[in-house]
């Protein structure tokens, strides 16, 4: 009977001993992940932003996954810069009306190993939008083969 009583004592405080862990918080748990903008940001929010937003082409895909599309607010300072292997990118937006940025439409943005394109800063979205995709084409190469993509640029707000 004693050691039943006591694995019912050390059952109740290994429970309580759980519970105060997880309502502590001393052991992260996973972050739930939104179907939507709620886990989307922009680096302009970040305190330790530079003020610039790379978007870094690579050898192997183009540009990364995670970058076919690419959330900007307001005010940052987009560019393009050519990661390990690419000998050259170049940007096209397909017309004035598809352009995301501040200042003239520019027809084609180049870089290459040592220049990235031109900086472009990043407009308020259009009227009547909160958000907007605007579809652009980048065209990389390599020291073997060229690879085409249309990834996005989605301008936020502020």
């Amino acid at each position: 009977m004693r050691r039943l009583i006591l694995v019912i004592v050390i059952l109740a405080l290994a429970v309580i001993a759980l519970l105060y862990v997880r309502s502590a918080k001393l052991v992260p748990t996973a972050a739930t992940k939104k179907n939507n903008l709620a886990d989307v940001d922009c680096k302009k929010h970040d305190p330790s932003y530079s003020g610039k937003t790379p978007i870094v082409t690579n050898s192997n895909d183009g540009i990364a996954p995670a970058d076919e599309a690419v959330f900007v607010c307001t005010g940052e300072k987009v560019h393009w810069e050519a990661g390990p292997g690419v000998a050259s990118l170049d940007i096209f937006f397909p017309s004035a009306q598809e352009w995301p940025f501040k200042g003239p439409f520019v027809a084609k943005l180049s870089g290459g190993p040592n220049k990235h394109t031109d900086e472009q800063e990043v407009a308020d979205p259009p009227p009547g939008y909160r958000i907007k995709a605007f579809k652009y084409q980048i065209h990389v190469v390599t020291g073997a083969r060229t690879i085409d993509l249309d990834p996005h640029v989605i301008p936020m707000g502020p």
